[in-house]
């Protein structure tokens, strides 16, 4: 339920808050935001929907070098892997303090032939991307754009890890 407008305090304006959400969230984020909004008082949400890496790239750049605009108060990226991103330089690590909780979880799935996975001995390799690259390997990857989707980006940081291995 709203507060009671005799109790709540009164704001001579809002304190806008910038929060970019990645396209994935948007709708449900909007939802959340719109429900939430008569009970923030003296804060008006402002969601603007921005893709994670195209967020992430400006938290690492410095001031004036390419910046779309200005940063987001708020950031809700689609993965944790865009926020380690946005760290990549000393500029986003000093933009990006504190603690991030995690507000979700989803899986990547990796598919393989029978006769491919049938060569694997997840867990004891360890994770099946991994155990499929290892050794002698001459198993291929398919992956989507990584410099834009959550799975591709998971799917080569896996890859690489296991190159690192060889």
């Amino acid at each position: 339920p709203a507060p009671d407008a005799e109790s709540s305090p009164t704001c001579a304006t809002a304190s806008q808050v910038d929060l970019a959400v990645d396209p994935s969230l948007a709708k449900p984020l909007a939802a959340v935001v719109k429900q939430a909004q008569p009970r923030l008082l003296c804060v008006q949400l402002a969601m603007s929907v921005r893709p994670s890496a195209e967020v992430a790239a400006e938290i690492s750049r410095r001031s004036g070098q390419g910046l779309a605009g200005t940063l987001p108060d708020l950031w809700l990226p689609a993965s944790r892997m865009w926020l380690a991103l946005a760290r990549s330089s000393d500029v986003g690590t000093a933009r990006l303090t504190g603690q991030f909780p995690t507000v979700a979880r989803s899986p990547v799935v990796v598919a393989v032939t029978a006769k491919k996975a049938d060569t694997v001995s997840w867990p004891s390799q360890g994770p099946p991307i991994t155990a499929l690259m290892g050794g002698a390997s001459t198993a291929s990857v398919a992956l989507i754009d990584p410099s834009r989707d959550n799975a591709g980006l998971a799917t080569l940081l896996q890859v690489g890890a296991a190159a690192d291995r060889k």
